[in-house]
């Protein structure tokens, strides 16, 4: 029975130990008969006594037992966990060492891109520096603006000291600086970009100045405009060129306007001694004998080179209103013979 009861305790806990131990107890002792005290049932007490002493036994046994089962499944249980927390560190491990990869891989990236970054960053300055392109930032709450050498260069400014708008503004031509702090005000007022081109002269040199083109892109940060990156470029060749070319053009459209006048005017001179000519000739044809004879065959030249002359001249105004974008075309109708037999006749003369 006491080995029943042990194995029971180890198998199913202390609760199952102690009701096997009562069960023991019931089935192999007479524990609900009648006691009798009489020296005949001595026997009887012994057999009482060894069950109490079994019970007492057995209680103990299933206590020992089943606290060593409950201790074995902590035990188990720790063990699991041990097990648990070991799988979970391993995993843990392998995810560090996953993000620690990952992180080298983005910081490889990063220190590539800073390395591309910079060489970009460089060949852009030999860039702007290679095409003489000024590069400027206005802070809109501080009254300094950051300026590249070429900047500098443009608006006539010491290579060292503190740029201010106020320097600025004192380098800009007079008849140039409404034009330029109204496109300013403009765009920090609209946002977006402005351009103008003004005139910088040089303090020391009152007669010395630049044609720069000037640029500007304003930055707003929630709502507000913030500042200003810009450009400036030197375009006084080019400008000055323009201008040269500009006044070209208006001395040339002037000398043109001159000699469509004196072409009308000696189209007119000439026009008017051969209207007499020419109808002091017709007179003479009409007053012909005989339209065979020699004189009304010489006649009819003068006629011919008359009219031609005058077609000439007609020609000559034409070329004028050409020139002046304001002649007219007429489709009419000729006679092919007529006009090579009054050609013929006006290239007869010379020929004979």
């Amino acid at each position: 029975y006491l080995v029943a009861v042990i194995v029971t305790s180890l198998i199913f806990g202390r609760i199952a130990g102690i009701f096997t131990t009562l069960l023991a107890v019931v089935i192999g002792s007479r524990l609900f008969l009648k006691i009798d005290y009489s020296p005949v049932n001595l026997i009887e007490i012994q057999t009482y006594a060894r069950a109490a002493v079994f019970t007492f036994v057995g209680i103990v046994c299933s206590l020992i037992c089943g606290q060593s089962r409950a201790n074995r499944r902590k035990i188990d249980l720790l063990i699991d966990l041990a097990r648990s927390n070991a799988e979970k560190e391993r995993l843990l491990r392998l995810e560090v060492e996953s993000h620690e990869k990952e992180q080298f891989e983005v910081f490889r990236s990063l220190e590539a891109n800073r390395k591309r970054l910079q060489a970009s960053e460089h060949h852009f300055h030999k860039i702007i520096k290679a095409s003489g392109i000024g590069v400027w930032y206005s802070d809109l709450d501080k009254d300094s603006i950051d300026c590249s050498p070429e900047n500098r260069k443009h608006f006539f400014l010491p290579p060292d000291s503190v740029v201010t708008k106020g320097l600025v503004h004192s380098r800009i031509h007079p008849e140039d600086l409404l034009n330029a702090d109204s496109s300013y005000e403009k765009v920090i007022r609209d946002g977006g970009s402005y351009t103008v081109e003004i005139r910088t002269r040089d303090p020391s040199h009152e007669d010395e100045f630049r044609w720069i083109s000037s640029s500007g892109w304003v930055f707003v940060q929630n709502g507000v405009s913030d500042h200003l990156d810009g450009i400036s470029v030197d375009i006084t060749q080019p400008k000055l060129a323009m201008i040269e070319k500009d006044e070209a053009k208006r001395q040339a459209e002037k000398a043109s306007e001159g000699k469509s006048r004196f072409l009308a005017q000696m189209s007119h001179e000439i026009r008017s001694p051969m209207n007499a000519i020419m109808g002091f000739t017709q007179i003479l044809i009409e007053n012909s004998q005989s339209e065979g004879n020699a004189g009304r065959q010489q006649l009819d030249r003068i006629k011919v080179n008359g009219d031609h002359l005058l077609q000439i001249i007609d020609d000559i105004l034409d070329l004028s209103k050409f020139e002046a974008g304001k002649v007219t075309i007429e489709l009419i109708d000729f006679s092919l013979h007529d006009l090579l037999r009054d050609i013929l006749s006006s290239f007869r003369a010379p020929a004979d």
